[in-house]
C-alpha cells in the first residue's frame, strides 16, 4: 500500500495522528488534575492550550471530512495542494527568514520590547512579512528618532524589499502556475 497508494497511505497516517491528537487534547483539557480545577471547575493554562488545539484539530478533521464529498470534496482538494505548495515555498525560504529574524534580534533587543527575547523576536518579524512594518513605531517612538536605529533602518529596508516585493511577486507566480496546470487536469 505504501508504494501503490502512497499519498493515500501518508495522508489516512496523518488523520489518524490528528485524530489522537485530538483525543489526547480534548481529555487533557477536560481533566480535573488538581484541587483548584476540582473545586472551581477552572482550568490551567497548559490545558486551555490543549484545548485550542484540540479545538484547531476538530475543525481540520472536518476539512478532510468534507473532501471526501463528491460536491465539495474538490475545494478541500484545491486547499491541501495550495497549502503543501506554500510548504515547500516556505522549506526554501525558511533560512533567510531566520537571518533576518536574528538579524532584528540583534539591532532591537536593547530597544524595543517586541525583540527582547529571540521567541518573541520570531513571531514579530513573522508579523512583518505579512505587511504589518510598524515603521513609525519602530523607529520613531514617542516622535523621537530611535538612538543608533541606522544600521537597523537599512536592514528594515533590505527586508521589507526582499521578503515582501520579491518573495509575494514568487508566491503570485506560484498560484498562477499552479491554477495553470490545475485547470489542465480538469
Amino acid at each position: 500500500q505504501l508504494i501503490i497508494q502512497r499519498e493515500k497511505y501518508f495522508r489516512e497516517i496523518f488523520i489518524k495522528l490528528l485524530e489522537l491528537q485530538t483525543y489526547i487534547c480534548t481529555i487533557l483539557f477536560s481533566m480535573d488534575l488538581n484541587y483548584c480545577t476540582q473545586n472551581t471547575g477552572l482550568r490551567c493554562k497548559w490545558q486551555w492550550e490543549c484545548g485550542a488545539l484540540g479545538i484547531a484539530s476538530v475543525w481540520t478533521l472536518l476539512l478532510f471530512v468534507f473532501m471526501n464529498s463528491l460536491k465539495i470534496g474538490k475545494y478541500g482538494l484545491l486547499f491541501v495542494s495550495v497549502f503543501l505548495t506554500f510548504l515547500k515555498f516556505c522549506l526554501i525560504y525558511v533560512f533567510i527568514w531566520i537571518g533576518y529574524i536574528i538579524a532584528f534580534y540583534m539591532l532591537f533587543i536593547h530597544k524595543k520590547p517586541q525583540f527582547t527575547y529571540i521567541l518573541y523576536s520570531i513571531p514579530k518579524t513573522l508579523a512583518m512579512l505579512t505587511g504589518e512594518y510598524d515603521f513609525d513605531d519602530l523607529f520613531f517612538p514617542d516622535g523621537k528618532v530611535l538612538e543608533g536605529s541606522e544600521a537597523a533602518m537599512i536592514l528594515y529596508s533590505i527586508f521589507v524589499f526582499t521578503m515582501n516585493i520579491v518573495i509575494m511577486n514568487i508566491m503570485v507566480i506560484f498560484w498562477e502556475l499552479f491554477v495553470f496546470f490545475y485547470t489542465k487536469e480538469i
